[in-house]
């Protein structure tokens, strides 16, 4: 399961880039909206991977390089 929400994130990240991209070049505002929602729905789906590893492995959950590359992923968007 953990996998497959990686992997579902993943692709609804590069479906919002994809988007976003395509609004720059065709400048339709409504693409940057459908992305954001995108983007916003990625990054609850990769919130509640984080949080079944984080019941998984319990605290600290950062200290393998997987854990943390997943995390510092998640919190550039938190940020977008």
């Amino acid at each position: 399961m953990n996998g497959l929400l990686l992997y579902c994130s993943l692709g609804l990240y590069l479906s919002a880039g994809i988007l976003y991209l395509l609004n720059l070049v065709f400048e339709k505002p409504v693409l940057a909206k459908i992305a954001f929602r995108i983007t916003l729905g990625s990054w609850v789906i990769h919130s509640v991977l984080l949080g079944i590893l984080f019941a998984k492995t319990g605290y600290p959950f950062l200290t393998g390089s997987f854990l943390s590359y997943l995390f510092s992923a998640w919190v550039a968007p938190a940020f977008f």
